[in-house]
């Protein structure tokens, strides 16, 4: 697995300033960029030794350097650790997921701002389609919200190209 990074230590030249949380592939924090004098989110993977080029980050990098569009977050910058350890440094949304929505907002989260939401996502997606890749795992915690609530789409670590997929290959959410 992967050693915990405190506040103060660094990856590359980003510094770390606080634990966000973890999903399947990775751990996530958010990290101050001291040349550009920005928040990063700086996704560190848990599975990944040396060069492993097959690996989920790795992927996820990857595509989503092919991909801008506004309802997908953006990728910034890759690194390795001195370990072989990976990481990609995403922007920061301040927002929370819609998971976090969801679960503080219950019974007040709108009908509308659900289907505003889903409409963003949809277009992401149509986009992520038309250029020749497959998402397989949306769900609430990889939609991200900004501060004003406009939603991105992030977790494509299980993310295909279609001309890859194999229809025996399941993988995803």
């Amino acid at each position: 697995d992967l050693m915990k990074f405190s506040p103060g230590d660094s990856l590359g030249r980003y510094q770390i300033q606080r634990y966000i949380g973890s999903g399947g592939f990775s751990n996530v924090y958010l990290a101050s960029d001291p040349e550009l004098l920005r928040s990063v989110t700086v996704k560190v993977s848990r599975r990944e030794l040396g060069d492993d080029t097959d690996s989920p980050s790795l992927n996820e990098a990857r595509i989503l350097a092919q991909l801008q569009h506004p309802s997908i977050l953006n990728i910034l910058d890759v690194g390795r650790q001195f370990d072989g350890q990976f990481y990609l440094v995403l922007e920061y949304l301040d927002g929370g997921t819609l998971r976090d929505s969801l679960r503080d907002e219950g019974a007040h989260f709108s009908h509308k701002r659900m289907v505003d939401i889903a409409a963003s996502i949809a277009d992401a997606l149509d986009y992520v389609h038309r250029r020749g890749y497959l998402h397989r795992n949306i769900k609430p915690e990889v939609i991200l919200q900004d501060s004003t609530g406009q939603p991105r789409l992030s977790g494509f670590e299980v993310a295909v190209q279609k001309a890859e997929l194999d229809s025996a290959q399941f993988a995803g959410t």
